[in-house]
């Protein structure tokens, strides 16, 4: 299994001091095997971050080229620098998701989901047309803080997510679609495999 290089370490010890959010330490081995199990040749990412993953994506799949969506400007403008050095590799797209998606004419053969937690399956369905018939996807934070289980109370302001996050696992849930195992470590990593007919 691959390890990140020198300069995607720094960058996580960058962004853990500066408590910029990104794919937790405990999740990272779960998350390196399901990308190097796809073997994906085109990656599709919704929520760049400032391009952490994409660098793990990139490692995992030194074959795959991979399109990125980030909608906050500060972390656009980071994830440009960050990703630089993969340069044709990664095509990083601004704006919202809900925008870019209809435009996009290439398969995919892996997507990542780590965009806005309440809008998962709308994104996944938007796309979904343009992912190949065994695509895997993987989608973090599904847990959601204890919230999606019902370990914890949910507060009010997070229950339209928690909702929309036990949509999300019941429609990859479905065995006709996909074959989905979760792993529990740090706030819950996804990995979907499509049984596609196509």
């Amino acid at each position: 299994m691959p390890h990140p290089d020198d300069d995607t370490r720094a960058l996580r010890r960058r962004a853990e001091a500066q408590h910029i959010p990104l794919l937790r330490a405990e999740e990272e081995r779960a998350f390196t095997a399901a990308v190097k199990a796809a073997r994906p040749r085109r990656i599709l990412e919704i929520g760049t971050g400032i391009g952490y993953s994409a660098r793990l994506m990139a490692q995992c799949a030194p074959e795959a080229t991979i399109v990125t969506m980030e909608s906050l400007a500060a972390r656009y403008a980071d994830a440009r620098r960050n990703l630089a050095p993969l340069g044709a590799r990664v095509r990083l797209l601004f704006g919202e998701a809900e925008d870019i998606l209809p435009c996009l004419t290439d398969t995919f053969d892996l997507l990542y989901l780590d965009g806005p937690k309440g809008h998962y399956l709308a994104h996944l369905q938007m796309i979904e047309p343009r992912l190949t018939a065994d695509a895997t996807v993987i989608a973090d934070n599904v847990l959601f803080r204890g919230y999606v289980e019902g370990r914890v109370p949910v507060p009010r302001r997070m229950r339209t997510i928690a909702v929309r996050m036990r949509e999300y696992l019941a429609y990859v849930g479905d065995a006709r679609r996909y074959a989905t195992t979760i792993d529990r470590t740090g706030d819950g990593l996804a990995v979907s495999k499509r049984k596609g007919t196509r």
